[in-house]
């Protein structure tokens, strides 16, 4: 019938609850204060869901911030949004606090999941270390 036709669905298995709440009110241009610790996977989110304005607003509060419990994700988001300002913030806090980030939550799902950010990360935390033929993002 036209009214199944009229209605989609989006499955979102991979997306917390309060993550997409945060996405839908900025959607809807209510205002939005989400925690720290969402704001990568909010990023995320709003890449995929091709979201405008709500990249950037994640990546700028990160780097207002970055702290070590963000550090990891925000090196992932550095990363993937090709923003070495970023980047260079998540690197401080992980040089500063290295022993405390490198057992985060974030760096071990890091490792996880993007194992070639983790290695990027940690190589430019620890800048003395070089791999041969390794090119570092930063």
């Amino acid at each position: 019938s036209p009214e199944e036709d009229a209605i989609k669905s989006i499955v979102l298995q991979d997306t917390r609850v309060p993550v997409l709440l945060a996405a839908l009110r900025w959607i809807y241009e209510i205002p939005v204060h989400p925690s720290p610790d969402m704001l990568s996977e909010l990023y995320e989110l709003a890449k995929r869901l091709k979201i405008d304005g709500l990249p950037s607003y994640c990546v700028d509060r990160l780097k207002r911030e970055v702290n070590v419990e963000l550090a990891a994700s925000t090196a992932k988001v550095a990363y993937l949004s090709h923003n070495a300002l970023l980047w260079k913030a998540a690197v401080r806090v992980g040089q500063q606090h290295w022993k405390e980030v490198s057992h985060t939550a974030s760096f071990l799902a890091l490792t996880r999941d993007a194992p070639h950010i983790a290695q990027d990360f940690s190589l430019s935390i620890h800048e003395s270390v070089v791999l041969p033929g390794h090119k570092s993002f930063a």
